[in-house]
């Protein structure tokens, strides 16, 4: 029984013992830093370290610097002035959607509002150049109301209201997107909606409304089935394209605001994002193809 315990006790004073000799050569290893590592696998090294982390994870360094010039965009969330003396376009280099206005030749950049948790889209200068609506969002998040600010700056003016009462309810909310200002100044044509976005739609619920800038009225001009966005207003007032769908493809209609008279002008175009958020606009804006007022192709080659 005697001889049991010292065997045992033995045998636990050699372990000690191992275990005290490995920690020293742990501690031997440590860096003057006060810290204690990880020991190191045999033929481990700092240089091995570096050679793994280099092959390993990211790249961190360029393999090629490719440049290239391009003269067309897409969805660019921007307009030039009618007098041709300044560009406003949208940036969130403060942390959220601003508008911003710049020279026609990049001279004199400033930003025109001071928002903190914003969604902006769809900015547009009227006849005048004094002024930019946009469709605004304050919360980030939600409808758009529509804003107009002057070129030289201020705290905006909220032409249409999100909400038309306080408990008006969040499904029907105003939502307004791509403005078109007559050249009189007079009458402002955008698409509206009540309430924010839906999936697998059947039937798109977005109409053209005009707005009387002197009267304060309100009417709504355009319904399609498939849905009624981006209205462009003709220089002469009597002609208005928009977009719309039909079948799976997405195509532009002119109609004459005089006689009602309604036809296709160009089928298929960039597919709209009427299902979706619509964060950078419902279309791009078409304003910049003048050859579109005479064009007519239809589904159907019509």
């Amino acid at each position: 029984m005697i001889k049991s315990i010292f065997k045992l006790l033995s045998f636990t004073l050699v372990m000690i013992g191992f275990s005290l000799l490995g920690f020293a050569v742990t501690l031997k290893s440590t860096p003057d830093d006060g810290i204690i590592h990880a020991p190191q696998d045999v033929g481990e090294s700092a240089g091995d370290d570096d050679a793994n982390d280099d092959k390993e994870g990211l790249p961190l360094k360029p393999e090629r610097k490719i440049e290239f010039e391009t003269d067309e965009g897409t969805w660019l969330a921007l307009d030039v002035s009618p007098d041709g003396e300044n560009i406003t376009f949208l940036s969130d280099k403060s942390g959220a959607d601003n508008v911003y206005v710049v020279g026609l030749y990049g001279e004199s950049p400033r930003k025109l509002s001071d928002l903190k948790y914003s969604e902006l889209l769809s900015p547009e200068w009227p006849a005048d150049s004094q002024y930019i609506y946009v469709s605004q969002n304050k919360s980030g998040i939600g409808s758009m109301g529509l804003w107009m600010y002057h070129k030289n700056g201020g705290k905006g003016l909220e032409v249409i209201k999100v909400k038309e009462k306080l408990d008006t309810p969040r499904n029907r909310e105003n939502n307004i997107m791509g403005v078109s200002a007559s050249k009189d100044g007079r009458y402002i044509y955008y698409a509206k909606k009540q309430g924010g976005f839906s999936y697998n739609m059947t039937r798109f619920s977005w109409t053209i409304v005009r707005h009387d800038l002197m009267e304060g009225t309100t009417n709504t001009i355009i319904t399609a089935q498939g849905g009624a966005i981006k209205p462009e207003i003709s220089p002469d007032g009597s002609m208005l394209v928009y977009d719309t769908r039909h079948e799976t493809e997405t195509g532009l209609r002119v109609r004459d605001l005089s006689t009602g008279e309604d036809r296709w002008l160009a089928y298929p175009v960039t597919h709209n994002v009427q299902e979706s958020l619509a964060t950078r606009d419902l279309l791009p804006r078409q304003r910049e193809m003048p050859p579109l007022w005479f064009h007519n192709q239809g589904p159907n080659g019509e």
